[in-house]
């Protein structure tokens, strides 16, 4: 079974995935995969707002001002 990366589209085997650690983020419907790479500019601390996962933005901005 092949797995896409939501990013890019690579596609990969289920045990590639598991080798290279891609990543997978869950949207409130289901888990959406990610490659090493993709993972890397999405989700880096310094990384821009990205239209691809609006909720998971806006849903991080509004916890992170409870952490302190």
């Amino acid at each position: 079974m092949a797995i896409a990366c939501t990013e890019c589209g690579r596609e990969v085997d289920e045990f590639t995935t598991i080798a290279e650690k891609w990543m997978y983020h869950y949207d409130g419907s289901g888990l959406i995969p990610f490659c090493p790479a993709c993972v890397r500019r999405e989700f880096a601390d310094d990384a821009p707002a990205s239209a691809a996962l609006p909720r998971a933005r806006s849903r991080d901005a509004s916890s992170s001002s409870f952490s302190s």
